[in-house]
């Protein structure tokens, strides 16, 4: 009885799919890709999911290896270069450097994908995510050095390589979604601006 009861556990609480995205994000924060960092990320993953279950993912998936090695390689190019970047910005700037606030529209609205983008957006330096939009699957986002319009918008192609290699690797409707160009900046019109200004403003009249 005791070895059923064990086994149900087991199958309730262990979701292959949180596996697979608890491993990722293992890989990454370790920032290298390694069998022994794979390994060792299925087992925390396995770890957290007994003992701190987590909710079971509605969201659909498709893990397909090939294209989720290619996401893993591709974020730790990007890890790479923003590295050095922002490095020589810092050593090399006259004047400490700054950057705009700037909204970055996304193909996908599920909320699996828009947050794992997010996630992975964070984790690059250089780029923060302050704010997301859910609804419209949009992401407030301050970029390091970012302050032109056309720097701007090289930022956005950034984020939607990366959020087009996720769903490739991960959404089961990658080439419906991935069809629709991403959503116009909704600079001004969305929640996202709107809140982020009023917080300014009450702390301006403090």
């Amino acid at each position: 009885m005791k070895s059923a009861s064990l086994s149900r556990t087991m199958r309730d609480r262990v979701d292959l799919r949180a596996i697979v995205l608890l491993t990722l994000v293992w890989v990454m924060l370790w920032g290298s890709l390694g069998w022994l960092d794979v390994i060792g990320g299925v087992i925390v993953a396995v770890l957290v999911c007994l003992f701190f279950p987590l909710p079971r993912l509605e969201v659909p998936m498709a893990v397909r290896p090939v294209a989720l090695l290619r996401l893993g390689a591709h974020f730790l190019w990007d890890l790479s270069v923003a590295s050095a970047s922002v490095a020589w910005t810092v050593f090399t700037a006259r004047r400490p450097p700054s950057g705009t606030m700037f909204e970055v529209p996304l193909r996908s609205t599920d909320e699996l994908f828009v947050a794992t983008t997010a996630g992975m957006t964070t984790l690059v330096p250089g780029s923060v995510v302050l704010d997301i939009d859910r609804s419209v699957g949009t992401l407030l986002v301050h970029g390091f050095a970012v302050y032109t319009p056309e720097e701007q918008e090289a930022f956005r192609h950034r984020v939607w390589r990366q959020e087009e290699l996720l769903l490739k690797a991960l959404d089961p409707h990658a080439e419906q979604v991935l069809s629709c160009a991403p959503g116009e900046p909704i600079e001004g019109q969305s929640a996202l601006t709107g809140r982020i200004r009023k917080g300014a403003s009450e702390e301006g009249e403090e």
